[in-house]
């Protein structure tokens, strides 16, 4: 009996040791990035795969929820023509697709385009110059928030474009979808056509070099962001063309290369093709991020990928519809 126990000390011991020693070798090795399962992972170790790129992150507690996510469902006419000082009654709705409930005491709609500054059409119905309250105490994931508010609008003519985007105060800003409201203020003696715009955002656009490696995000003829992307491999090349961003994605899955994407913005119809973080697979134990290494180099299955941080970047500040253009 003793020596049967001996054996078994001495076999779980050996496991101890062959668990310790694998994820040993996790934190060095290095992945190909196009490994779409466990087998390929450590083929592509063996093979020593020249386009292999350095373990960016392993989370063995597995992706948490999103915890930010709405869907825009609606607002009151978004066009609309005010006498100096005359008051308005605006609407909006907004669904919670979040994993968690949304609070009144925190979760508000924010001016945007500058965030937090002072409307002047803010009412006494508004919390403040820049937050406006929702009208429930409570809404649960699934269900809609609705903001019901009055503007007045000032005493100087103009043209005025209103911009708003939802905010968990003290947490964080959500995604800007292109909340707006158009509000001309104008005299019955006034020429329209003479009146001075104001607070009106550039055109949003997304140019994409393959050839730099890079993606820059325009605001007219600014430019708001620039980073480094990774686009097709030699035989996968990212399409060339005029795009826009067609559907968006908080995370999107490849069954092809079994691996996860997230802020995914198709800008074809199909959704072949699109704009992404880095990507990550899923094993039992935990996740596998893609280097940031890959990053300036031609090595995606066709798709446009930017780091960790860029790419939410990307995704917040570019609606459904933004003009995207890939050139050589």
């Amino acid at each position: 009996m003793k020596k049967k126990s001996k054996k078994r000390f001495h076999f779980y011991l050996s496991m101890l040791f062959f668990v310790c020693l694998i994820f040993s070798v996790l934190s060095t090795l290095k992945i190909g990035a196009e490994a779409g399962s466990a087998n390929h992972f450590f083929r592509n170790q063996l093979n020593k795969n020249p386009e292999g790129s350095g373990i960016q992150s392993i989370k063995i507690s597995g992706i948490a929820g999103n915890i930010y996510s709405f869907l825009y469902a609606g607002q009151s006419q978004s066009n609309l023509t005010l006498a100096p000082g005359e008051s308005a009654d605006l609407s909006l709705s907004l669904k919670n697709t979040s994993t968690t409930y949304w609070d009144r005491g925190t979760f508000h709609l924010g001016t945007s385009h500058s965030q937090d500054r002072n409307s002047i059409f803010s009412d006494d119905s508004w919390l403040s110059a820049d937050r406006i309250e929702m009208d429930q105490d409570i809404v649960e994931p699934g269900n809609f928030a609705h903001f019901g508010f009055t503007i007045t609008a000032p005493e100087k003519s103009g043209i005025y474009y209103e911009y708003f985007r939802p905010v968990i105060d003290g947490t964080a800003w959500l995604q800007d979808v292109g909340i707006f409201w158009k509000i001309t203020v104008k005299k019955p003696t006034d020429d329209i056509s003479a009146l001075p715009i104001y607070n009106k955002i550039g055109v949003k656009k997304i140019v994409i070099s393959i050839s730099s490696q890079n993606l820059k995000c325009y605001e007219g003829a600014d430019i708001v962001c620039d980073f480094k992307i990774s686009s097709g491999a030699p035989g996968l090349d990212t399409p060339i063309g005029n795009f826009k961003v067609e559907k968006k994605r908080d995370v999107a899955y490849s069954a092809a290369y079994d691996l996860y994407m997230n802020y995914w913005m198709a800008f074809t119809p199909n959704e072949a093709y699109g704009i992404h973080e880095l990507p990550y697979w899923k094993y039992s134990w935990g996740t596998v991020t893609e280097g940031a290494n890959h990053l300036g180099v031609k090595v995606s299955h066709g798709c446009v990928r930017l780091g960790i941080g860029s790419a939410k970047q990307v995704y917040d500040w570019a609606p459904i519809g933004t003009p995207i253009q890939i050139v050589d």
